[in-house]
């Protein structure tokens, strides 16, 4: 019992006894500001498919459609230079999987690694600006050892 007392109070829940009268009041959620809260849209990695739709928003966030509805923010390394407006657009990718602060965009201009992957609204049925707009590749990596070379 004294395991699951630390562990409620590490986690921040309060007990009152309701038999003295008192209720019990709800702890206050994380905002947004605390360092503790996370946000429950961003994620580390994402799994992709092999065909995307993709739209730029500005020079450092693109949006990328990976299924009809599903879409994704996609935050760039600071000072990218190589997110083209329009085009075709690869994003390299580990078995199947982009993960921020590892993989990268990769267009005619050069590359740029990927920053953040958070979730955003879905895209509009109607044809808008927001709607995807052009064909993005997954471009997979594979890591090869060396297999022994040099001896």
């Amino acid at each position: 019992m004294p395991i699951l007392a630390a562990l409620l109070v590490a986690l921040g829940v309060t007990l009152t006894p309701l038999a003295q009268g008192a209720s019990a009041a709800p702890a206050a959620a994380p905002t947004a500001s605390s360092p503790t809260a996370s946000n429950p849209a961003a994620r580390r990695h994402l799994r992709v498919p092999t065909t995307m739709r993709w739209r730029a928003i500005d020079q450092g966030d693109v949006l990328l459609w990976t299924g009809r509805e599903e879409v994704w923010r996609l935050s760039l390394g600071s000072g990218c230079r190589a997110l083209p407006r329009t085009g075709r657009l690869g994003f390299t990718a580990h078995h199947g999987h982009l993960v921020a602060g590892r993989d990268e965009i990769r267009s005619d201009g050069g590359s740029c690694p990927i920053d953040a992957i958070v979730a955003a609204p879905p895209a509009p049925r109607t044809g808008t600006p927001q709607a995807p707009t052009w064909p993005a590749t997954r471009i997979e990596v594979v890591r090869r050892s060396n297999g022994g070379a040099g001896r």
